[in-house]
């Protein structure tokens, strides 16, 4: 065993809670029975309220519940970034019906919570005496009564956490090599100086930030700074894969939806960088009606050069036992939506990561439609036979050619042991072990040394979440051996993918 390796993992594990101080229960929970029926804005007085007590549960099949509670800042979070972090016993990040909550502040539309997104931003600079209202539209798909709702208010300290995150990252990269890799051994060595300058005696003390402080400044010289290039960029695009009918009420699609892209515009608010795409035009229709302030905020980031609306199609299709002719009008209405409802540009990526087959009438579909790219994913989805390429152009019955490419993300395996099977995952988790599992997994590395990830929780989960993108953030200073991460946009990737495929080819023919 690696002592140093063990020493950083117990101090991280240490660290982590330590990002939140004065944590304390909300002094009291009220509870209603709800429906389906919500507005963007909420009166908490037309509902009849009874005391929820901490250790009572709620839930049940496709049940809806309102809870609330009033806060008033105490002296100790006088100016400090105060947070509602929810607990409510759901531990399984992939189960698409944990409990899902959309959360009002003062009245007001403002967030969400669910088993990936845990708090909420009460305010950044809280002021002493100050009282709110939070209330709760919580979703239920559990077979009884088997949810908590343990709420807490507390600080959550940012420094903290940057050093958690600044630490937590290239550790990770790291630990994924060889233990006799030079990398692994110079990095371990620099994050152990590093938490040898943190305090743990005395948490949240002065003498502790001061130790916080100094261990960041000394890992920013130390590590990140001038770090070297690596050849390999993992291009990143936030995403949430939402099944319109699947395990749940249709109705229940159109929460999911709205849920999840309000969790979207929150998290780009805080990180400028964060570039998100979603398809399905269906999907935007949903929240046209349910949520329209929530759909004008959608077509602003649009503007802004941050939502990427591609995918050309209304929604995902069955590619086997639909009519050509249902193909084709997929493509015809979901371009017409994008293109009048929202950004007025012209798809050109078909993408389909979770269907499971495709027609070989679709390169011909697809190039009669305008639509030039294709992307999936479930070619890779086979336990014993591998899809040999991940990048390559797809001939259609009729001749049309389509550039092709099949994302690759999927843990990294250590000491040359792969995992079981090929799948890939087009619900990615943004950390070092699936970025460097990207290029690992990618069969066509003389071809091209840029890849494509999709990171996020699908179906109500919520899609990116902040550790993704704090993870993000230091992969793009190049982390031990781990591909460099950009953000970028679907259609920027491809353009880029078939602008090095053209010269590519141009070499081989002596041009």
């Amino acid at each position: 065993m690696n002592p140093i390796r063990n020493r950083l993992l117990a101090a991280l594990e240490a660290l982590k809670p330590l990002c939140y101080s004065n944590l304390k229960p909300a002094e009291e929970m009220w509870i209603s029975p709800g429906s389906y029926e919500w507005k963007e804005e909420f009166d908490s007085s037309i509902l009849n309220w009874e005391s929820f007590g901490r250790d009572e549960t709620w839930g049940g099949s496709d049940r809806h519940y309102w809870f609330k509670t009033r806060i008033t800042v105490p002296s100790d979070l006088k100016g400090a970034q105060v947070r509602a972090v929810l607990n409510t016993g759901a531990t399984d990040i992939w189960n698409t019906d944990n409990p899902q909550i959309m959360v009002f502040f003062d009245g007001k539309h403002s967030g969400t919570m669910d088993m990936n997104h845990q708090d909420f931003i009460v305010a950044d600079h809280a002021k002493e005496g100050e009282t709110h209202e939070l209330a709760f539209y919580a979703y239920s798909n559990s077979s009884g009564r088997t949810n908590f709702f343990h709420l807490e208010i507390g600080a959550y300290e940012e420094e903290v956490a940057k050093l958690y995150y600044d630490l937590a990252v290239p550790f990770e990269a790291a630990d994924l090599l060889e233990d006799d890799d030079l990398e692994q051994i110079e990095g371990f060595k620099v994050l152990s100086e590093a938490v040898n300058r943190i305090d743990f005696t005395r948490p949240h003390s002065k003498q502790f930030f001061a130790s916080i402080k100094e261990a960041d400044e000394f890992l920013m010289n130390a590590y990140y700074k001038d770090r070297p290039e690596n050849p390999v960029t993992v291009h990143s695009i936030g995403h949430t894969h939402i099944d319109v009918a699947w395990k749940w009420p249709l109705k229940q699609t159109r929460q999911k939806t709205v849920r999840s892209f309000r969790t979207v515009l929150n998290l780009m608010e805080r990180y400028p960088e964060y570039k998100f795409m979603s398809s399905q035009p269906q999907l935007y229709e949903f929240v046209k009606e349910e949520a329209p302030e929530l759909f004008e905020e959608i077509k602003e980031k649009i503007k802004e050069g941050r939502w990427e609306t591609e995918g050309a199609m209304w929604l995902e299709p069955d590619c086997n036992l639909a009519s050509g002719e249902s193909l084709v009008r997929h493509i015809l209405y979901g371009r017409r939506f994008f293109e009048k409802e929202l950004s007025g540009s012209v798809n050109e990526v078909l993408w389909l990561p979770d269907v499971f087959g495709y027609s070989a009438a679709i390169p011909q579909i697809m190039k009669q439609s305008g639509l030039s790219y294709f992307m999936t994913t479930k070619l890779g989805w086979n336990e014993y036979n591998q899809f040999p390429y991940d990048t390559f152009v797809w001939r259609g019955i009729d001749g049309s050619e389509v550039l092709t490419y099949l994302i690759s993300t999927k843990d990294y395996y250590k000491n040359c042991q792969p995992s079981k099977g090929y799948s890939t995952t087009y619900n990615g988790r943004q950390n070092p072990k699936q970025i460097m599992g990207t290029w690992q997994r990618f069969q066509n590395k003389d071809v091209s040394r840029e890849v494509l990830t999709c990171y996020g929780y699908g179906d109500g989960g919520g899609g990116p979440t902040e550790e993704m993108l704090e993870q993000s953030r230091r992969m793009e200073l190049n982390v031990a051996r781990c591909p460099k991460t950009e953000q970028t946009f679907v259609k920027d990737f491809f353009h880029k993918l078939e602008e090095k495929l053209d010269k590519k080819a141009a070499s081989c023919m002596g041009r």
